[in-house]
């Protein structure tokens, strides 16, 4: 122990009080054996540059070696650089290390990460990181959480009720790991990943990454409207298909072993495929009955761009990809709603809503679900590497650069090291983080659907749990399909609707658009000077304190008012605005809240209380400030693109208010 663990432990107590006996035990551990025992040891070593490392070495599971690479900071910037960290409102750092991660996303912290979660399985790793850096400013964070436990069901726990706290989504979580903290540990971080997305999903289901990703998702659905207004979406399908088989093709590399089955089945049994297998399956003369996307992204719009589509194949999309995407996929189209209240809003009713998973190959399986299967065959679903090709996708797509084997190398840095059983318990796998997520997810929809087979011919892909292992000819075998043509009864039930149902569903978008504006515009009225008033109240409380003294508590009380008599009647009283502009603030305001409602907690004088309360609202005005004139401005270009000109000349005049 040194300087520097001291300033880091007593602040670490002084934010969490029953750290010091919670840790107890471990501590002394660490002070009578700093150098460990027999079964596990921890002996310091100095790099050629200084920084510090651990000889970690333990009898079981055996682990032998350096915890950090030879270059602690380099290694830490190669896993940095293979996670998008543009939009990260939710993180999660898996294995604390000596801390050199931490320290990295910290100092160049993006300004749209809103909460931190770090986990570390062995306490005595983490006692030992509070020698080496001063975290003292990361421990009084109150966006940045800690859990350090052995027991595996504790840490699960801890990570559901911190995702239960924060109330925010993320389709692409933010996992930044430490590579030995995997290497050591993996089963239990494997595990504690499997969780965290089935904690999530469960939470809440009606959020994107982010303000920006929820409010892209909402211009998109917007664009996508004019296609929507004629879509017959998927209802008149649902439940349509009970005792039949399917099969899920997803974009794994074992999908190169069954084109010949595919083609030999198509137009026998139902083929649902995702988005990026449209361009080899056409090339083999392979028409799916369904065709998925979820992403939006350029790379959907680019597997369709160009491609030729058969008239039994029907595009599955949620409104929120790219119209482009829509635009470029040369066939039948069937959309459902976001999950976001907007959509009532917006009154999309008319098109059912779905949570379709984290991926394309598992909007497959909500698809088969929703259609009523009882038989469902999963083909490509490897989320795994190739076992031996070390590919991460079919071949014959548009992108070489997925396709393409890994070296040994690069299979390392990809996967960090994880591995996972095969489906057919035979051997292990190497795979990533996300496909372990949406394997999760997928072992999820197995456990709450019993009545339904589903089955993995994947079998040197990653096991998931609950389905059956069977080759592809062996499941055909196994369920004995009943051969028949979905694409006439498709063709029969989602035709497209009635001009005057058409009409009715634009009038009702219009209205809700309409409306939506005008309440965004009377709040943002309210908002505008409200944040002007915040700062100057800032500058007469800071004058204040400069000369030592201090506003009354009168005073206080009364700008809290103020503040809680717009926001109040915005969020609790107007459920219009509410369902609207929260559902795209969603990340911002909800993490705002869970600061509020803990600031009683953290504070000893009503005056410093009710200072930062008020003070700490300019930040979450700006948020609106900064987001709600754009959401205005693409529902009045909205408007306008469908010829309602008297609409938005009164919602001009309704802004300059």
């Amino acid at each position: 122990m040194n300087e520097i663990f001291r300033k880091n432990f007593a602040t670490l107590c002084a934010r969490y009080p029953n750290f010091k006996e919670y840790i107890q035990p471990e501590l002394e551990i660490f002070q009578k054996f700093p150098e460990g025992n027999d079964n596990e040891s921890f002996v310091w070593a100095d790099m050629p540059d200084g920084q510090k490392n651990l000889k970690y070495q333990r009898k079981n599971p055996l682990f032998k070696g350096f915890y950090h690479g030879m270059d602690p900071r380099a290694e830490t910037l190669e896993v940095m650089d293979k996670v998008d960290l543009k939009h990260p409102t939710m993180v999660f750092i898996f294995g604390m290390g000596l801390g050199y991660l931490l320290k990295e996303f910290l100092d160049n912290r993006p300004a749209g990460n809103f909460v931190l979660l770090v986990i570390e399985r062995n306490p005595q790793i983490f006692l030992r990181a509070l020698c080496v850096h001063d975290f003292t400013k990361a421990f009084e964070d109150v966006s940045i959480s800690w859990v350090v436990e052995r027991n595996l069901p504790k840490a699960k726990s801890m990570v559901g009720a911190f995702i239960q706290d924060q109330t925010i989504v993320s389709r692409v979580i933010r996992i930044l790991a430490t590579p030995n903290a995997l290497a050591s540990e993996d089963e239990y971080y494997s595990q504690v990943a499997k969780h965290l997305m089935s904690a999530r999903d469960q939470v809440t289901l009606l959020t994107g990454n982010s303000v920006y990703d929820c409010f892209r998702g909402f211009e998109n659905t917007l664009r996508n409207i004019p296609e929507a207004l004629t879509n017959a979406g998927l209802e008149s399908l649902r439940d349509k298909f009970p005792g039949k088989t399917c099969i899920s093709v997803a974009a794994g590399p074992s999908v190169n072993e069954h084109w010949d089955t595919l083609k030999a089945v198509q137009g026998k049994i139902p083929i649902i495929a995702c988005d990026t297998l449209l361009k080899p399956m056409s090339d083999r003369g392979i028409f799916p009955d369904f065709v998925t996307a979820l992403e939006r992204d350029d790379i959907v719009t680019d597997f369709f761009r160009n491609q030729f589509v058969h008239e039994r194949t029907t595009l599955v999309a949620p409104t929120l990809i790219l119209k482009e995407s829509f635009d470029e996929f040369k066939g039948q189209k069937l959309m459902y709603a976001p999950m976001p209240s907007y959509a009532d809003v917006l009154a999309l009713n008319f098109l059912m809503r779905y949570h379709g998973g984290s991926s394309a190959g598992n909007l497959n399986l909500t698809i088969a679900n929703v259609l009523g299967f009882t038989n469902i065959i999963l083909v490509g679903h490897n989320l795994a590497y190739g076992y031996k090709t070390n590919e991460t996708h079919v071949r014959g797509t548009i992108d070489p650069s997925r396709e393409r084997s890994r070296t040994q190398s690069e299979l390392l840095a990809e996967s960090q090291g994880m591995q996972i059983e095969t489906q057919d318990d035979t051997d292990v796998v190497a795979t990533r983080l996300e496909w372990n997520l949406y394997r999760n997810q997928i072992e999820n929809y197995i456990a709450n659907t019993p009545q339904k087979r589903w089955i993995n011919t994947a079998l040197k892909g990653a096991k998931i749990a609950g389905a059956e292992t069977m080759t592809l000819t062996q499941a055909l075998e196994s369920t004995k399909p009943e051969h028949f043509d979905l694409y006439p009864i498709k063709k029969e039930l989602t035709k497209t609707p009635a001009p005057e149902i058409i009409h009715e569903r634009e009038t009702k978008i219009k209205e809700g658009a309409s409306k939506s504006i005008e309440r965004l515009s009377h709040w943002l009225s309210k908002t505008g000077p409200l944040v002007n008033d915040i700062k100057s109240w800032r500058k007469k409380i800071e004058d204040k304190e400069l000369e030592g003294k201090q506003v009354s508590i009168d005073w206080l009380n009364e700008r809290i008012d103020r503040i809680l008599e717009i926001k109040v009647e915005a969020i609790n009283n107007d459920p219009h605005f509410y369902n609207l502009a929260v559902s795209i603030l969603f990340p911002a305001h909800f993490t705002f809240e869970k600061l509020i409602n803990e600031m009683p907690a953290m504070y000893t004088t009503d005056y410093e209380l009710k200072r930062d309360f008020i003070l700490k609202h300019e930040q979450y005005f700006e948020i609106w400030n900064k987001w709600l004139p754009d959401v205005r401005q693409v529902l009045e270009d909205f408007l306008l693109s469908r010829g309602n000109h008297g609409s938005t000349e009164l919602l001009v005049e309704n802004r300059n208010l």
